[in-house]
């Protein structure tokens, strides 16, 4: 449909009294499809015949984007989820360091909730600082239900929330879907186990797809020859090897879908009369496109295997009850043709050696990605100005020809800028867990101790584009007028209940249906 001509219907619709039977639906459901690239999405859509073609052609598309630099998973299923930018629900990255420690601080680490299946670790939402569409719902009526379902533990509890009902996640470790004590005091749903039961036995031995002309080759630089690069790919024997190859496998999207939809049925989602929130985040889009690049023959068909499989999700739905649905993403990534690899062991050296150089010996920074943090203590011990270390960092990292800015945790203070870069700095860092210094590499530039496959993380267009789908009763078909944020999904999915965001949110209810 034209732009135009689709923008006057919306006007029309928007204008037209609401009728006396209009009742709100009894399900939302938030679908993220991590990794996913609009140009990938619509890249394969002649070919698709279930689910995507469906989202594609009665939904409204919108070209979207995260309105922040730190495009990670973390950051981007909090900010679609509680309407902010990471600098106010504080998950600024999928990890960061603790300013006073210098210790890493995993973004839904959670003392006391133990993993099922790993209690070596514990996992909840409690270093989320906002309040999620979940908490909202449940706050304007308590008989709401809200799950939350991903391949991945981050995704799963930050579009969840503080108070999910249910919220599961895949254990490379354990083999099977499991969740922790934050939202199951006793022990897992023994649905849970069941479904997992004898699934890796129903695995192929070979991960097999037909090579099609729309993706790039089979076989390119730069792949990652863990899981081999050309078709078949092997599926490992033996139970620890085949629950660690489904992570990076089309299958997890599979097994996630029907872990879904059998939280669906257990907590009787959508049929009691008070709406229901139901998130899932689908994320071999993203395990693949990190070892083959989002235009790889592995990407395509893990996404003409998630059409499939969504396409019958989505029948599922249509027989249940009245729902709506936005449909996005996390972040996308950088094509894997284009990467200029830098070893992030040797970069960071030449950075500590010039700090040495400048103010004497010592290990006087931690580095997270691109950003550094001064060893305070270490700096008081021997009397060193850290504002010394910051200077000589800089200066170093500006003569690197692999850096295009560098930002001081000061320069971070403030709205108002002409810099977009610094702009999208300030939206992504919590000032409470802020480094000392950001640094930001030129375009195509991957500082990483990975030596295959390509990654994300940059505040340039190929990381922070998404896609934006809104689908359901009552919603149409075409394509948006303007682009939206991330951060407009949670707003917009409340304001079809009618339900209030918690104050202070960034993002803004986008007018499509009453």
């Amino acid at each position: 449909m034209h732009r135009f001509t689709f923008a006057l219907l919306l006007a029309a619709f928007l204008a037209a009294p609401a009728r006396a039977d209009d009742k709100p639906p009894a399900l939302l459901v938030l679908l993220t499809v991590d990794q996913l690239r609009p140009d990938v999405l619509q890249r394969y859509r002649t070919e698709y015949t279930g689910g995507l073609k469906r989202l594609l052609e009665d939904g409204v598309v919108f070209a979207g984007e995260q309105a922040h630099a730190a495009t990670e998973t973390g950051p981007g299923h909090s900010a679609l989820a509680t309407g902010c930018h990471p600098s106010k629900t504080g998950i600024s990255s999928n990890q960061w360091l603790d300013p006073k420690t210098g210790a890493p601080v995993y973004c839904v680490e959670q003392k006391g909730a133990f993993v099922y299946g790993d209690s070596r670790k514990g996992r909840g939402p409690a270093l989320q600082r906002r309040s999620t569409l979940g908490d909202w719902m449940k706050a304007a009526n308590p008989r709401s239900r809200v799950v939350s379902v991903s391949a991945k533990d981050r995704a799963a509890v930050l579009m969840g929330g503080r108070d999910a009902d249910g919220v599961y996640w895949y254990s490379k470790r354990a083999g099977r879907f499991t969740t922790s004590r934050h939202y199951a005091r006793s022990a897992p749903p023994a649905w849970l186990a069941e479904l997992s039961k004898g699934w890796f036995q129903r695995l192929p031995a070979q991960w097999t797809y037909t090579v099609s002309p729309l993706a790039e080759a089979d076989e390119r630089p730069g792949e990652d020859q863990t899981y081999a690069s050309t078709t078949p790919h092997p599926v490992p024997a033996g139970r620890a090897k085949r629950a660690r190859f489904v992570y990076y496998s089309p299958f997890i999207d599979d097994l996630t879908l029907k872990i879904a939809e059998r939280a669906i049925n257990e907590h009787d989602l959508g049929t009691d009369g008070a709406p229901d929130l139901l998130c899932v985040s689908l994320s071999a889009v993203d395990t693949t496109g990190h070892r083959w690049g989002p235009f790889s023959q592995e990407v395509r068909d893990t996404l003409m295997r998630l059409d499939r499989e969504l396409g019958r999700f989505l029948a599922m739905l249509d027989k249940r009850c009245k729902y709506r649905m936005a449909v996005g993403a996390d972040h996308g990534v950088l094509p894997l043709l284009k990467v200029k690899r830098v070893s992030a062991m040797q970069f960071h050296a030449r950075v500590a050696t010039a700090v040495r150089n400048a103010v004497g010996d010592g290990k006087w920074l931690l580095a997270n990605r691109s950003s550094l943090l001064v060893d305070h203590a270490l700096a008081a011990k021997k009397g060193v100005d850290p504002s010394a270390i910051l200077a000589a960092a800089k200066k170093s990292l500006l003569a690197s020809p692999h850096i295009a800015s560098v930002y001081l945790k000061e320069d971070l203070e403030g709205s108002e800028t002409s810099d977009p870069v610094l702009s999208l700095l300030r939206h992504s860092v919590d000032p409470e867990r802020s480094a000392d210094l950001y640094f930001v590499p030129h375009p195509g530039v991957i500082i990483s101790g990975y030596r295959s496959g390509t990654t994300h993380g940059s505040p340039y267009d190929h990381d922070r584009n998404i896609p934006v789908i809104f689908f359901g009763a009552g919603i149409g078909s075409g394509t948006g007028s303007r682009k939206i944020r991330s951060i407009d999904v949670a707003p917009t999915m409340a304001a079809w209940l009618g339900v209030t965001p918690a104050a202070g949110i960034d993002g803004q209810a986008v007018a499509l249906a009453r």
